[in-house]
């Protein structure tokens, strides 16, 4: 078995279409869109707070430059995903490989997310 394609297209190159990108896809969102809302709760505050405007752009450039620095947490989502798919589908670990290369990864990540 391998990765189905939503749209049918079975390029390598169009592998981002598959239904596993299409979950980390939504999930990515989602943690983009909570940092967004995060971001402008704390910007506000910021702005509410400092009077100064040079300050004030620097505590906003730190807050954004902390919010958005690492995207550890992402990288950790794709990586479960990874892992799940390995471990419960059918599908081989070189659609797998394709998969995780084009989401910047070296190599199929393996971990214990989902220990027997």
């Amino acid at each position: 078995m391998s990765i189905e394609k939503v749209s049918g297209k079975t390029t390598n190159d169009e592998v981002l279409n598959d239904k596993l990108y299409m979950l980390d896809s939504h999930i990515q969102y989602q943690i983009n869109q909570m940092k967004n809302f995060q971001l402008g709760k704390l910007l506000t505050i910021v702005e509410a707070s400092i009077n100064d405007k040079e300050q004030r752009r620097a505590l906003k450039d730190i807050v954004k430059d902390t919010i958005w620095e690492k995207e550890y947490f992402s990288s950790e989502i794709s990586q479960i995903i990874i892992q799940f798919a390995n471990k419960y589908t059918d599908i081989p670990t070189e659609e797998l490989e394709k998969y995780w290369k084009n989401r910047g990864g070296e190599r199929v990540p393996s971990g214990n997310w989902f220990k027997k």
